[in-house]
């Protein structure tokens, strides 16, 4: 019998043989497409590593097309495809493999260039970067993953989201107390909450609890008081309209998807995400499209949504995109 690196040339195996071969190795394999398979595993990476080491001849797909599949890239053995899809629905393991993968480009651009590298994020540029960590940003701040300069401070600020599209992001900031103080007292997040309530109120035979299955949702309105509401849950609370200010609670962008890094003809290095990416200067997208920012509140067993006084029992609130709540049979309010 053959070595796993012996075999035959990847153009002469079959989707069924390679799909053996992977099951051999001991991974969960689930057909995608005829020409695509995934293997399930928390240890993504490591398992296309694998696959590499295991089919001569096949080859890592990083391209802005496989990575809108996948945000590690694709193995292509032949003309099969294959991708790792994570066991687990961890957000954190996408932030993580996302900042791993970003430590490394910048680490590679650091030693092209013999120093260190300015980061164009749209309009923003970030100075003297030499890596990127996210293992340090302790509770629960907009910022994701951020950018650190030769001084060992952070100086550019992202809020990752995994890859697949609007409905991966679940959504883009509560509007309870612990989401700031500019949120939780907007006016129209005042509105929402009652407006829930009244409506629980009456058609719910006068209860304030959710029922299963219960959901509801808005439009938040196109005028001078949506836009900053969108603004500081998408951002950061602490965003501020000329966007020059940045921290932890105050992005300079929300990227989707696995990161990329392309040098520029100046010099400079521009950050973009796989699959989507908006910069906190930018409010031109949320009016339109399936990202298009909503107030939404949902049943959760056991949880709650407050404003003021007003208690909803079973219910958890917040603003999301519109993909979210598409599907779903959810009440205009």
């Amino acid at each position: 019998m053959l070595s796993f690196t012996k075999y035959l040339k990847e153009s002469e195996m079959t989707y069924a043989e390679i799909e053996k071969i992977l099951k051999g190795l001991g991974y969960e394999i689930k057909p995608v497409t005829r020409t695509r398979m995934a293997i399930v595993t928390d240890r993504r990476s490591e398992a296309l590593n694998k696959v590499l080491n295991t089919f001569k001849g096949s080859k890592l797909l990083k391209d802005r097309q496989s990575l809108n599949v996948s945000s590690i890239g694709i193995v292509q053995i032949g003309p099969v495809q294959v991708i790792a899809k994570p066991a687990s629905r961890n957000v954190l393991k996408a932030e993580q493999e996302a900042t791993e993968s970003l430590i490394g480009l910048i680490r590679a651009a650091v030693e092209q260039e013999g120093r260190p590298i300015d980061v164009l994020i749209g309009s923003y540029r970030i100075k003297s970067v030499v890596t990127a960590g996210s293992d340090q940003i302790r509770g629960d701040p907009k910022a994701d993953i951020a950018l650190i300069d030769n001084s060992n401070k952070e100086v550019g600020f992202i809020s990752h989201k995994k890859e697949g599209g609007a409905k991966a992001f679940q959504q883009y900031g509560g509007i309870s107390k612990d989401s700031g103080q500019l949120i939780y007292n907007d006016v129209l997040v005042k509105m929402f909450v009652e407006d829930v309530y009244n409506y629980l109120k009456k058609d719910g035979g006068g209860s304030s609890m959710a029922k299963a299955g219960f959901s509801v949702w808005r439009y938040i309105p196109k005028n001078a008081a949506g836009e900053p509401l969108i603004a500081r849950s998408v951002y950061g609370p602490d965003w501020t309209r000329n966007g020059r200010r940045f921290g932890r609670d105050a992005v300079h962008c929300i990227g989707q998807g696995a990161p990329i890094l392309k040098r520029t003809l100046s010099g400079d290095y521009s950050l973009s995400f796989s699959e989507a990416m908006h910069t906190a200067d930018d409010l031109t997208w949320i009016y339109d499209g399936p990202y298009r920012p909503i107030f939404a509140a949902t049943y959760r067993a056991g949880r709650q949504l407050e404003n003021k006084g007003l208690i909803i029992k079973d219910m958890r609130g917040g603003i999301y995109p519109y993909d979210f709540i598409s599907s779903r049979k959810a009440i205009t309010i």
